[in-house]
């Protein structure tokens, strides 16, 4: 908090609002969100003063990022949605399809496939566009686990199997981890058990 400090001794908000997100943001790794929630509101309050938008949706997403950790996820997406459309303000598309994203996971947690099959595939639009194939293959993963929610399991594997391609070509041997247990999981839920091995 030293930074902090001295921002508070100068007055600086700009540094004061940057820096209570900080700290938040480290108080939700080390999951103590009570704490995380009162320096990151601290900082939404200053940002908001200041206008500082970039900052703002930062303090939304985090915030939002809380509530899910919670299980309350009305609150959730009151927060990602909000930082989604500050986002779409500001045009930055990279966390314009992070903040997509973020949303669709709360939909699938609440088992609203559809909405979150629609946030998912928005995600992916995006990151395609931009060539960020890491997230292309995160995104792929994600929309193969909506497929096979839904049962519609050929759909599923189809996008398993892109996101695996994605991540070999990578060499992203933890995204590779993923994809190759969900295809895995998905030989071994339709039963065809042979298969299911070559993948675990």
């Amino acid at each position: 908090t030293s930074a902090l400090k001295q921002a508070e001794l100068k007055g600086d908000k700009y540094i004061i609002g940057s820096s209570l997100n900080k700290i938040g943001n480290t108080y939700i790794r080390k999951e103590e969100h009570d704490q995380a929630l009162n320096y990151i509101s601290r900082a939404l309050k200053i940002n908001e003063e200041l206008g500082n938008n970039s900052e703002i949706g930062s303090s939304l997403n985090s915030i939002g990022i809380i509530y899910s950790y919670k299980d309350e996820y009305d609150q959730t997406l009151n927060y990602f949605n909000r930082a989604l459309e500050l986002r779409e303000e500001l045009g930055d598309k990279n966390k314009i399809a992070s903040s997509l994203n973020n949303v669709a996971v709360i939909y699938e947690r609440k088992g609203e496939y559809d909405q979150a099959l629609d946030y998912y595939s928005r995600a992916l639009i995006i990151s395609e566009k931009l060539d960020l194939k890491s997230t292309i293959a995160l995104y792929l993963d994600n929309i193969g686990g909506i497929y096979d929610q839904k049962g519609e399991y050929d759909l599923a594997l189809d996008h398993f199997s892109r996101a695996l391609k994605i991540s070999e070509d990578l060499g992203d041997k933890v995204r590779i981890g993923s994809s190759l247990g969900n295809i895995g999981w998905r030989y071994w839920g339709a039963g065809e058990y042979d298969k299911a091995l070559d993948y675990y």
